[in-house]
């Protein structure tokens, strides 16, 4: 048997069976198989003939833990889109809550918009930062096909608790910025609910379209399979 199965070409030399080894990507290797060892000769090993049926079925795709994905990798995409989804609805919401905070009452439209855009880069990082660590705790190579709901759920419980966090110690410790009394806050911790509505929703619709729209891919890119 062939020792590695990773290593797909068998050839003869000088007369003599030995084994012949070249890179897997090479398909044409594995036809001359076929013409050059002898019917009593063993065959490659399993993995090898399935990487070979699915490296000839996509066209020379390349091959993920989940299959062959075409031209792409549906969880990069989807980081991609979450992060287009995220910056978007942050900068949205960030100006429509800004007369909820004493700045849009006091500060110049130069002020304002640089707090907007400012509040808007950061809340991009978190945004960044949530997703990192709930794939590296709940999620799977395979995502966003598995494991979507604990990613999603992961990313808002740990973004809802930053903004606990961030926004009492600006508000409470160092007074960074300040409420309206139009702003209604969580009892004990004096929180926004704007902020933290913030928090709740836009990752979560941002991961749902996001996993929605690569998803609706996924048949295409697993019909050869």
């Amino acid at each position: 048997m062939v020792e590695n199965p990773h290593r797909i070409c068998v050839g003869l030399l000088s007369g003599h069976r030995r084994l012949l080894s070249i890179n897997r990507a090479h398909c044409s290797c594995v036809r001359c198989t076929a013409l050059f060892v002898p019917s009593g000769f063993p065959r490659m090993a399993s993995p090898a003939r399935k990487f070979h049926a699915v490296w000839a079925a996509t066209g020379g795709s390349p091959v993920t833990a989940g299959g062959p994905y075409p031209g792409r990798a549906l969880w990069l995409t989807a980081i991609r889109r979450y992060l287009l989804a995220a910056a978007a609805g942050n900068l949205v919401w960030e100006t429509a809550q800004m007369p909820l905070y004493t700045l849009w009452h006091t500060a110049s439209a130069r002020a304002i918009a640089g707090a907007v855009l400012h509040c808007s880069v950061a809340d991009l990082i978190i945004a960044a930062t949530g997703l990192i660590g709930a794939l590296a705790l709940t999620g799977s190579a395979k995502w966003p096909d598995q494991r979507r709901a604990p990613v999603t759920a992961a990313v808002v419980v740990g973004s809802v608790c930053y903004t606990i966090y961030s926004e009492y110690v600006n508000t409470v410790m160092k007074q960074s910025w300040a409420y309206t009394g139009w702003m209604p806050t969580l009892p004990w911790f004096g929180t926004g609910l704007s902020p933290l509505a913030q928090w709740l929703i836009i990752p979560a619709a941002s991961l749902a379209w996001a996993g929605r729209t690569t998803c609706n891919d996924s048949p295409k890119m697993h019909q050869h399979v």
